[in-house]
């Protein structure tokens, strides 16, 4: 079982400084000097020496969790990221959802490959059991997917159940659901796929370069980011959006129509303005893994190099970490 958020919360606000052994120092709030940063740009929200964070997501500004290697979950507390690690440190996160306060899932796996998927109630991150075989790597709402061609869908009564068949991709990256009775996407090595929600069945097969993240503000407003150029499906089809760079993307975020950011490998930023993407000048060299957003002036990126990870940020105002 792991650490409730609550207990995490009054231990760490003992202190305006709190140390911890599994997760390194959390800075002071307020001690950032950079938090007067011109708004449309990045900078280094926040560092933990020998972390490795490596998916964000959340509903609103009081409701965001970032997860990682070692066991390590971190989450908004009003004023800064507070560290809720599991006390199981041979876990590895690598996706996490949020659908509400009282509804979160993440996913990975144990260092010998068993797979992890843990449901938060809103006080406490319990596993739940799992047929899945190997390393999960992505989740969204009642979906998940993982190595060895896994397709997981959480049934009305709360248990994960296997999806199977010839359809699914091979090594899925990541998945989006655009709620019951919607659609499914899975991104993978060989492109996207398509499955409905109601009975998990293959829509449609779209074929093409590695898919590493696939995210959407809606049925019809969907990005997808990995190796090649980055895609949008308008509800119809996919079209293809010249990107200015070459590195692999590994997570795409959207505030609007006109409004969208994506990351990837060595500190890639880029932002789309409704008409194009344009690179935004990097601010570390870490591998950006992940991105979200609470609106286009409060964005928040996660990832690491070997020896250091944290949180970038894009927007206004002074919030610590």
């Amino acid at each position: 079982m792991i650490v409730g958020h609550r207990a995490v919360v009054a231990a760490i606000a003992m202190t305006a400084c709190q140390h911890d052994a599994n997760l390194g120092t959390t800075a002071a709030v307020g001690t950032d000097p950079v938090d007067a940063a011109p708004v449309n740009s990045w900078r280094v929200h926040g560092t933990w020496t020998g972390e490795h964070p490596r998916a964000i997501a959340g509903t609103t500004f009081l409701d965001v969790w970032i997860v990682g290697k070692r066991g390590a979950i971190w989450r908004w507390g009003e004023t800064s990221f507070l560290a809720a690690t599991s006390l199981d440190p041979a876990i590895g996160f690598d996706a996490v959802w949020v659908g509400s306060p009282a509804r979160a899932y993440a996913v990975g796996a144990r260092d010998d490959g068993a797979p992890q998927l843990l449901a938060w109630d809103g006080a406490t991150w319990t596993p739940e059991p799992t047929p899945a075989s190997g390393a999960l790597t992505g989740v969204s709402g009642s979906a998940s997917v993982g190595l060895a061609s896994t397709f997981l869908r959480r049934s009305t009564a709360g248990t994960w159940q296997l999806q199977s068949g010839p359809d699914l991709v091979t090594a899925p990256e990541d998945v989006w659901s655009s709620g019951p009775g919607g659609d499914i996407w899975i991104a993978g090595t060989t492109g996207l796929r398509r499955f409905r929600d109601t009975d998990g069945a293959l829509v449609a097969d779209y074929p093409g370069d590695a898919v590493f993240g696939v995210w959407g503000r809606a049925a019809d407003d969907v990005w997808a980011v990995g190796a090649g150029a980055i895609q949008h499906w308008d509800g119809t089809m996919w079209t293809a959006t010249p990107t200015p760079n070459h590195l692999p993307l590994r997570a795409v975020w959207a505030a609007s129509a006109d409004r969208a950011w994506a990351v990837g490998d060595a500190g890639t930023l880029l932002r789309w303005d409704g008409a194009a993407w344009s690179v935004d000048p990097p601010v570390v060299s870490w591998d950006l893994n992940g991105v979200w957003g609470v609106n286009e002036t409060n964005v928040f990126a996660v990832g690491s190099s070997p020896s250091i990870g944290g949180v970038l940020r894009y927007g206004e105002g002074v919030i610590g970490l």
